[in-house]
């Protein structure tokens, strides 16, 4: 790979299926139904939770999606803000490890359920960060919850803050056509979004927000 990180371990992604103790769940039967299958709902996290995952980098969850976030001399860099909710509990989880103000917001992608509920970063007076192509989708399909990004860029784009790092690399279209992953001072470790995600591989259900794009990456 061009950016050198193979062997890059991947600890970090946004939505995850939880263990269970497979006697204690759904028969295999029951997860197999269509959508939508209720059977999947034993796989829901609850309430919110912050791991250390690094030096001052951190990974926050509320229900089954995180965030991270990571902390410099100069103030924190955050992602994703999900929702007001999650923004706001996010915001209290970052005030448990500094009283550094948000500085900066890196959106992840263009999906709704990742990039609203900004706006608490911004009224401290966030630089909000985005790769290119998200622009047009949030104009296609204006939300009055996302803050518009400051910044965006075309290719890869390194942020750095109070002597720290996040680099932003693009591989094209995957997930979402403006999906960024991210890797916190050129570390061993990457956070990528929606990765993984609780009830199968793919979706149980018809994911895009925007399905008017029809065969295109909405």
């Amino acid at each position: 790979m061009k950016r050198g990180i193979t062997n890059i371990a991947f600890v970090a992604v946004l939505a995850v299926t939880p263990a269970l103790a497979w006697e204690d769940g759904p028969s295999l039967e029951e997860l197999m139904k269509p959508a939508p299958n209720r059977a999947w709902n034993g796989f829901a996290l609850a309430g919110h939770s912050t791991t250390k995952l690094a030096d001052g980098v951190y990974a926050f969850r509320n229900t089954g999606t995180r965030s991270i976030f990571m902390v410099t001399n100069d103030g924190v860099i955050a992602t994703d803000p999900v929702s007001e909710t999650h923004a706001k509990l996010m915001r209290e989880a970052i005030a448990e490890v500094t009283d550094q103000p948000v500085t900066h917001v890196v959106y992840s992608h263009e999906h709704w359920d990742h990039v609203q509920g900004g706006q608490i970063f911004k009224d401290e007076g966030a630089t909000f960060i985005a790769h290119e192509n998200c622009v047009r989708h949030f104009y296609d399909r204006p939300n009055p919850n996302i803050v518009m990004p400051d910044v965006t860029f075309s290719d890869d784009y390194t942020l750095e803050v109070g002597g720290r790092s996040m680099e932003l690399m693009y591989f094209g279209p995957n997930h979402g056509d403006c999906m960024v992953v991210m890797r916190p001072d050129a570390g061993d470790f990457l956070f990528i979004v929606d990765l993984v995600t609780s009830g199968g591989a793919p979706l149980g259900f018809m994911p895009d927000y925007a399905p008017h794009h029809c065969g295109t990456h909405a």
